[in-house]
């Protein structure tokens, strides 16, 4: 069973399309009366006013649309500062399945919002079933209510574009790909019985799930993963201490299976496919009945491929290259901790995060990397770290486990840590990372810069760029002045002159700078090459470079283990 999901083949043929400058023609939802919530942030920038500690929106502003290549370097207000989550760093709570969880995803304001969305819209919940008596069938298994939000929430309501953007990035996913937000509400002694959220034959493939708890609950309510234990929790009738039980009705009150508790703006994210592609029974899961109090939720369900088609437009302190202007924002303002810019949705997918790593971590991994045999190739001297120091080193186990939280991938998945350095000069040539003919699947690739202060210069010096697919550079030098020179347009703020640049070859160029990450999808998310993943690195500048790599695979590719992180590993306080 899963959820019955808004019939996008239906509706993509009425909604209105993107206009050409972003306009709403018909602004619809929350803030389409003027509604008054508690201050979160400083003065907005368009489309609200501060009164008295509390914004009062009346329309959404107006907003250029979102290329999905394009270098954005900030300087002007494509959104109003909202509250942003202090931290977006996930905790692994398992790896097979693949479930991550994290607090304070939303704002207890935020929260609320979207409980006032749909006041007094819910219907009672719709499952995909194959039963005779489909009515009967869906109370046993789901008596919940719900709503989905429509196309025209979620394109004009400026904090509902707001949140979603932060869900993808979170999520790494692409704002397009993915059903409309559904709100769901339990009562005491409602549920939903054990099902996958994927169904591929059914044309209902979801890559993942994303579910956000909009409040406390007093007791029950818990989302339950049985596992492999989930054959004693499924949808039959089962004898039980002389009583006819319904599926899981004993399941939610066992200590041996994985129950993560309602925390109002506590996100959890599962992968109903796991990094192959293959479905995962793993995914199973359950909505605990209600014991006291109620339950609220948001949820989003990703898709492979384009459903709503909407794309978000450009907010400057999360899409593309950070601008100076970020870090002078106050806290609640500026992107918090481990979250990420987006710089590409796609061709390819590629995500930056600032100080990934500390000034004192890039020291140790030059100096531990001096002392490494290396080996010459594609214009850098590579040395591979073995995995047996790696898993042993605390400095070393700590960064790659912090790599594999970015990537959201199982620790195991991936080839061993690389450094690499490169003499003035030196450069890559254009290459895919992922070479599946030779045997060589590898869906996401991670670059993390150690040296380098994250300036242009004149021709791109130690940059990482990524031509436009259908366009050939003559030579890397040449691509990487042509896409500097379009890079320093767009941070004057002169536009018109960058799209001047761009007609000869769009580029998307990345600045080395020590701790910078850059994570970019080699694969689509339903693992075809994507062609927009072709990179290169420009000549270093005088003082040379060093990188560290990692490389993503679809399969486990050793048996050693990492250190457990209280912090971040386990489902330890859930």
């Amino acid at each position: 069973a899963s959820s019955g999901a808004p019939d996008s083949s239906k509706s993509d043929k009425v909604r209105p399309a993107a206009n050409a400058d972003g306009k709403s023609s018909s602004p619809l939802g929350y803030f389409s009366k003027a509604v008054a919530l508690p201050a979160i942030g400083a003065a907005l920038l368009g489309g609200g006013v501060i009164c008295r500690g509390f914004l009062a929106f009346s329309k959404p502003p107006a907003f250029p649309t979102f290329p999905s290549r394009r270098n954005f370097t900030g300087g002007s207000s494509y959104e109003e500062l909202l509250f942003t989550a202090p931290s977006l760093e996930w905790r692994v709570v398992s790896e097979h399945p693949r479930i991550y969880v994290m607090d304070h995803m939303l704002s207890d304001e935020e929260c609320e919002a979207l409980k006032q969305q749909v006041n007094g819209r819910l219907e009672p919940a719709k499952v995909v079933q194959k039963a005779e008596n489909k009515h009967d069938t869906q109370v046993s298994v789901r008596n919940n209510k719900q709503i989905w939000l429509t196309y025209d929430e979620e394109k004009n309501t400026s904090h509902l574009r707001h949140i979603l953007k932060r869900i993808h990035r979170a999520a790494r996913l692409p704002d397009d790909d993915a059903e409309s937000l559904q709100v769901g509400h339990y009562s005491v002694g409602e549920k939903y019985e054990l099902h996958q959220d994927s169904d591929p034959t059914n044309d209902v493939a979801r890559p993942a799930t994303m579910i956000i708890y909009l409040n406390d609950c007093e007791d029950g309510g818990e989302t339950l993963f049985p596992m492999h234990k989930r054959g004693e929790c499924g949808q039959k009738w089962k004898e039980s201490n002389g009583k006819k039980l319904f599926g899981f009705a004993n399941c939610c009150d066992r200590d041996d299976m994985l129950k993560i508790a309602v925390k109002k703006g506590r996100a959890v994210l599962f992968f109903n496919h796991d990094v192959a592609g293959n479905k995962d029974p793993l995914a199973e899961h359950a909505a605990c009945p209600i014991k006291r109090g109620e339950k609220w939720i948001a949820q989003r369900w990703f898709r492979y491929v384009p459903y709503q088609r909407i794309v978000h437009p450009a907010d400057w302190r999360f899409d593309g290259l950070p601008s100076a202007a970020v870090k002078s924002l106050e806290p609640g303002l500026r992107p918090g901790a481990f979250d990420v810019s987006v710089l590409s949705q796609k061709l390819p997918g590629a995500y930056l995060m600032e100080d990934f790593l500390s000034a004192d971590e890039c020291e140790y991994l030059i100096k531990f990397g001096k002392g490494l045999e290396g080996f010459e190739e594609l214009g850098m001297l590579r040395r591979w770290v073995d995995i047996d120091i790696e898993t042993s080193d605390p400095t070393l186990a700590r960064i790659a486990k912090r790599m594999h939280r970015l990537a959201l991938v199982p620790e195991s998945y991936s080839e061993p840590m690389q450094l690499g350095s490169y003499e003035p000069g030196a450069s890559q040539s254009l290459h895919q990372d992922s070479m599946p003919d030779a045997g060589l699947l590898r869906p996401l690739s991670l670059i993390v810069y150690l040296t380098g202060d994250g300036t242009v210069g004149q021709k791109g010096e130690g940059a990482t760029i990524f031509p436009e697919p259908k366009y050939e550079c003559p030579d890397m030098e040449k691509c990487c002045e042509l896409a500097a020179q379009q890079l320093r347009e767009r941070k004057a703020g002169r536009e018109e002159a960058a799209q001047e640049q761009g007609k000869e070859g769009p580029l998307l160029l990345i600045p080395s700078k020590a701790g910078r990450a850059l994570l970019f999808r080699s694969h689509t998310p339903h693992l075809d090459l994507d062609s927009g993943a072709v990179h290169g690195a420009c000549p270093a500048g005088p003082g040379g470079k060093w990188v560290v790599q990692r490389w993503f695979r679809t399969t486990s590719q050793h048996k050693k283990g990492y250190p457990r992180d209280e912090k971040h590993d386990g489902p330890s306080g859930l």
